[in-house]
């Protein structure tokens, strides 16, 4: 399989974004949308499987929204190599990013999703997070099996609880892997071809799936 750029990976999560958009600035929280609980995109480019969910809000923050709030988003994993691309793309388009990454430089930045309280507090006025923090490469994973379930499936817990919580409700999008799939017996593999995971990595990432799907 062909590889995939970091540019071109955070071009497809832009177009996710986009998709995701409409529907809060077309239907401008309208109830229809209020009622509308849940966007599921499942799509497997290069290494990446995007499952994104949009968490109805309830009708009083639905009609207190004001278009000019409507321009933050959160990236989890903010200094990897599709985080910093995908930030760079969002604000090109007059978007303001929060950032979240343990290796950050800004301070303000600097933060850890196993912290629920970090999580809390850069999701808090955001429209839409792109979670893409974790222990992103199997090795890791396999080196230190803890660090990454902690990781990658409580603290992807951690940023649903902290979208739950904020007041605006932001759509989330989850940046899962292509090791969800295990070994399959064909490539490419289509989205609904079976989930067996053969490592910690994919199996974190399955999990996590299923906190998104579960918990958004």
């Amino acid at each position: 399989m062909a590889l995939v750029s970091e540019w071109a990976q955070a071009g497809f999560i832009v177009a996710a974004f986009d998709y995701l958009s409409t529907f809060s600035f077309t239907a401008h929280f309208s109830q229809e949308f209020c009622n509308f609980s849940t966007v599921r995109l499942l799509t497997f480019v290069a290494n990446f499987r995007l499952i994104s969910r949009s968490i109805a809000p309830d009708s009083a923050s639905c009609r207190g929204r004001e278009e000019t709030t409507l321009k933050k988003i959160l990236i989890s994993g903010s200094e990897g190599l599709v985080g910093s691309r995908l930030g760079l793309a969002l604000e090109g388009r007059g978007y303001v990013i929060e950032r979240l990454d343990l290796r950050a430089g800004d301070a303000d930045a600097r933060g850890d999703i196993r912290d629920p309280r970090s999580s809390r507090k850069r999701a808090e006025g955001c429209i839409g997070i792109v979670h893409l923090a974790a222990v992103s490469r199997v090795v890791w994973g396999e080196r230190d099996p803890d660090r990454c379930w902690q990781t990658n499936v409580h603290g992807t817990a951690n940023i649903l609880a902290a979208a739950n919580a904020s007041q605006l409700r932001p759509w989330l999008v989850f940046a899962s892997s292509r090791e969800v799939y295990g070994q399959p017996s064909r490539m490419p593999v289509r989205e609904d071809d079976p989930l067996e995971p053969v490592n910690i990595y994919g199996r974190s990432k399955l999990w996590g799936e299923r906190y998104v799907l579960r918990l958004g």
